[in-house]
């Protein structure tokens, strides 16, 4: 059986992963998603290099999938983490925004994408 402390995600019903702690600094200080955000410039590169219809198509079906996933996601997460995950959520973008740190920006100023 596998050592409970070296587990970074654990099981919710709700949300199947959800982590243990809140990130907010690093990338995930100006974008709540800098993974996503790294796989669609990828996915936007192929698409430029290739010159490709069907790795343009791939892109928008991944586009839309992500804006769905995500949201589940940030369901588990405002439940996981409550008033932590709500002032994150408020000052900093879903993908893109204004690139200040979460620190200086008001939930005015950013858009919620």
């Amino acid at each position: 059986m596998a050592d409970p402390r070296l587990a970074l995600v654990k099981y919710d019903r709700r949300h199947l992963l959800t982590p243990d702690y809140l990130v907010i600094d690093g990338p995930y200080r100006f974008t709540r998603n800098p993974l996503y955000l790294g796989d669609i410039g990828m996915w936007v590169g192929w698409a430029v290099v290739f010159g490709s219809p069907a790795v343009a198509l791939g892109l928008g079906v991944l586009v839309v999938g992500l804006q769905i996933a995500v949201r589940l996601e940030e369901r588990g997460l405002r439940h996981q983490f409550g008033d932590a995950w709500r002032r994150y959520e408020a000052t900093t973008p879903r993908f893109i925004g204004r690139l200040r740190s979460a620190g200086t920006r008001t939930a005015r100023e950013v858009p919620i994408w």
